[in-house]
């Protein structure tokens, strides 16, 4: 690792540690006597406030955490990082003894509810994967999936258990062991899940994976149920717990299995009628309606099960797949829905597996050793080995049954279901879940003081080993699967991967023609562009001859300082280039603003006055502004151009609501006198090197004519597409093509503002130009690129890993140009060049 990978791996390390560590240590403030020694030594009340303070925390923590594993360290999962996370905090919270908001929320959330716990988080996790399953194979793998996530979990729990009874040395009691042995029923598919999408992996393994996980939350809760309920009966506590007889479990397994699918296709088929009957797709309301009608029903379906003695997990399962199979094609915005599902899964993760860690932690970090010692950390590796040893033994007895079933197998992906069998959500909120009903139980009654210690050691041996799969078997499932052959042909997809990068060369090339044949750019220089947009780099006169033949009919570049950087030979060469005029691109622009004209059809007969045509002026503006951001014209994270354009709109915007005249230009050099000094300072400061000589596009002076170019060039363009669209849409006209009053003062003023732009940038030499209006291409067509790789990534071309990786180098060509300081490039030529060049080659 060199030292600057080293400084930028630890740079976002810092701000985490410090955050966890402050906010432990910070002391919670009190009235002015409490800082003070009390004669008395009474508690200080919590605040019920302080709860909310947990969640929230730990969210931050999850968003510093993937920036810094995104960026810098993707050994781990994420789910793992968050629950080590968790683990520090609960040590933390355990041996610090001043007392902190976050130490108090932390406790809040240990004593939560056991049934609250499952209600929060239950419904969440499993509704989104039910909801995304592949019905068909789902239906057509329906055998295999009951054998494995029945049967196999029956056994699975009772040769856990075996090993609890007879191995561990606690001495539990036999229902207690079959808890556990349910506890580590569940898998959890999170963390291979998008590997599976990501190598190409069989759809039959797929579901074989997702389908178990969903089938066998459901059946080992219902284990759970069971064993946990003649467990909790031992404490001896009227109304905890229930005695159950063979009888009375086989009967409780299916009114809670059968019942619960029941009651989940009832909601299925309730949520599909709501999805049907809110049909208006362009309605954004409606659209939001449903996102909110699938969350309702979900979390709906499982209290209903769970008040009804039913499986409120089944109940989610067969809510989810129905509303999938029947009112999927019924969604009106599939990507609305999606995103907030993933957003929802992900706030549920962080927290659950932040909770867990800290609860986690608190057992490990027991100073006195009384919950957790030594020998503990054996037992636990232990059973993290037998569960895998069970897990194998299992899927390979069932083999030659599993394998005739339904969709049918193979040994190698019989091998990988085995290695894959996770151990994540579902379970820790289990073992959750029944750590604190006992600990609510002591609290009521001293006889149930005996059983907190076994059931803190079980969530400490549940925690370890979910910790253990999510590192060792999450982390090398990758490499498995490529051993075992069940991945793509990695020559075959390196292929059609440097095929795709000729297409996407192929289309920046067809953009950098179409930028070409716009004003702005018509001093463009080459060289510049070619150094920061790497793919232009090797481009042939051929290839861009036929970038040109390709868009003749929707640009006419400018190429008098392009031709001269290529080898041309004779007069021939350049007679390509000579392309007639073409109009002015009506149809392109309009594309751009996003608007059609049968959609602007207004009475031309009546008369608009100057306040209603200027209102209307800002709205095209203000569309043209977002267009050009979601096209890659502008940067909608660069404060320095974006956000003063934008903002500068925004006061204009305001004084014409006020019967004032449009002045948005004049309101732009407002809004960016407030920090123009303090951003070329930074920009300046950061660029500034003590012991280098001192360069011109160094200074202050400099950057600030870089940005006010910048803003001038995205100003003009923005304007020029806002005026012919509102003098081809909205302006009214006669015999004479002459504007009423009111259209011509309205065009007035946008002429005059765009007057004083221009006016700005008088006095900057051509050579600054030259390369500020480079450098303005260069993010165009880098930013277009990035545009152009998400639209492969949404239509399924490319994986997401494969366009990360895209993205990422396109983000470092960004930052090159936006960081770059050079006024001359390699291969640059100087005017007097080009124009020898290509008189040479006239002659």
């Amino acid at each position: 690792m060199t030292e600057s990978e080293a400084k930028n791996m630890f740079s976002p390390t810092c701000p985490v540690l410090f955050f966890v560590i402050m906010s432990l240590a910070l002391p919670i403030p009190t009235n002015g006597e409490e800082f003070m020694r009390a004669e008395s030594e009474e508690e200080v009340e919590t605040e019920p406030s302080t709860a909310v303070l947990f969640p929230w925390f730990a969210e931050i923590l999850g968003v510093l955490v993937f920036f810094f594993m995104t960026r810098y360290f993707r050994l781990l999962p994420f789910t793992a990082i968050m629950f080590l996370l968790g683990t520090f905090m609960g040590v933390g919270a355990q041996r610090l003894s001043n007392e902190s908001h976050l130490t108090e929320s932390i406790s809040q959330w240990e004593k939560i509810n056991s049934e609250v716990l499952l209600l929060v988080f239950l419904p969440g996790l499993i509704f989104r994967d039910a909801f995304t399953l592949n019905v068909r194979l789902f239906s057509l793998a329906i055998n295999q999936l009951v054998l494995l996530a029945f049967i196999m979990v029956l056994a699975g729990t009772c040769l856990t258990a075996l090993v609890g009874f007879y191995i561990l040395p606690y001495g539990w009691s036999w229902s207690l062991c079959m808890t556990l042995g349910s506890i580590l029923a569940a898998t959890d598919p999170v963390a291979v899940s998008s590997l599976l999408n990501e190598v190409g992996a069989p759809p039959r393994l797929k579901i074989h994976i997702s389908g178990e996980s969903l089938l066998n939350d459901g059946s080992s809760y219902v284990f759970f149920v069971i064993f946990s309920s003649l467990f909790l009966a031992q404490i001896g506590i009227p109304g905890l717990g229930e005695e159950i007889d063979t009888a009375q479990g086989f009967a409780i397994f299916f009114r809670m299995a059968l019942g619960g699918t029941a009651l989940g296709l009832a909601f299925g088929l309730g949520l599909t009628l709501i999805l049907f009957f809110l049909n208006r797709r362009l309605n954004l309301e409606e659209n939001v309606m449903q996102v909110i009608a699938s969350i309702t029903f979900a979390y709906l379906a499982y209290y209903s099960a769970e008040s009804a003695h039913m499986s409120g997990i089944i109940a989610t399962v067969a809510c989810g797949i129905s509303a999938q199979a029947f009112g999927s094609t019924l969604i009106n915005d599939l990507e609305m829905m999606n995103s907030f599902w993933i957003l929802v899964e992900q706030l549920l993760n962080i927290l659950l597996f932040t909770l867990a860690g800290t609860v986690w932690g608190g057992v490990i970090g027991d100073a006195a050793g009384s919950t957790w010692g030594g020998t503990d950390w054996g037992y636990m590796v232990l059973v993290y080995v037998l569960v895998n040893v069970i897990r194998f033994f299992l899927v390979g007895a069932f083999y030659p049954i599993f394998s005739r079933l339904g969709l049918k197998s193979c040994w190698q992906e019989a091998t990988f279901l085995s290695y894959a069998g996770l151990r994540g959500a579902v379970g820790i909120a289990l073992a959750l879940s029944l750590d604190n009903e006992v600990r609510q139980a002591a609290e009521i009654s001293e006889e149930a003081d005996a059983y907190v210690l076994e059931t803190t050691r079980v969530f400490g041996i549940v925690g370890g080993v979910a910790l253990l799969t999510l590192v060792f078997n999450g982390t090398s499932s990758g490499p498995v699967l490529i051993k075992l052959g069940l991945a793509k042909s990695r020559l075959s997809r390196e292929k059609l991967l440097k095929d795709l990068e000729r297409n996407i060369r192929q289309h920046m090339m067809d953009e950098f023609v179409k930028l070409l044949s716009e004003l702005r750019f018509n001093d463009v220089d080459f060289s510049v562009v070619k150094f920061h947009v790497p793919w232009l780099q090797d481009m042939t006169l051929d290839e861009l001859r036929a970038a040109v033949e390709r868009n003749k009919h929707a640009a006419t570049p400018n190429l008098v300082n392009v031709l001269p950087y290529f080898d041309i030979e004779n007069e021939a060469d350049l007679r390509w280039a000579k392309l007639p005029a073409d109009t002015k691109n009506q149809r392109r622009r309009s594309t751009i603003l996003g608007r059609d004209k049968s959609l602007l059809e207004l009475d031309k007969k009546l008369e608009m006055d100057t306040f209603e045509l200027r209102q209307f002026f800002v709205g095209i503006l203000r569309c043209s502004y977002g267009k050009m951001i979601e096209h890659g014209e502008l940067d909608g994270r660069d404060p320095f151009v974006t956000l003063v354009l934008v903002d500068g709109l925004d006061f204009a915007a305001t004084e014409v609501d006020e019967g004032k005249p449009l002045k948005d230009w004049e309101a732009t050099e407002w809004v960016s006198k407030g920090g123009a000094d303090q951003i070329a300072r930074l920009i300046w400061n950061k660029h500034y090197h003590p012991f280098r000589k001192s360069k011109r596009s160094d200074t202050i002076e400099y950057q600030r004519l870089r940005i006010n170019v910048h803003r001038f060039l995205a100003y003009n363009h923005a304007h020029r597409l806002s005026l012919e669209y509102f003098e081809e849409h909205i302006a009214s006209s006669n015999s004479s093509s002459e504007f009423a009053e009111s259209e011509q003062i309205v065009v007035s003023e946008i002429k005059e503002q765009m007057k004083l732009a221009r006016k700005s940038i008088e006095g900057i030499n051509e050579d600054d130009m030259e390369i500020f209006e480079s450098h303005s291409m260069c993010y165009i067509l880098l930013n277009r690129t990035a545009i152009y790789i998400e639209s492969l990534l949404s239509a399924g071309v490319i994986k997401e890993r494969e366009a990360n990786a895209f993205l990422e180098e396109i983000s470092d060509f960004l930052e090159q140009t936006h960081n770059c300081v050079e006024q001359i490039h390699p291969g640059h030529l100087s005017r007097d060049e080009k124009g020898k060049h290509l008189s040479r080659a006239e002659s």
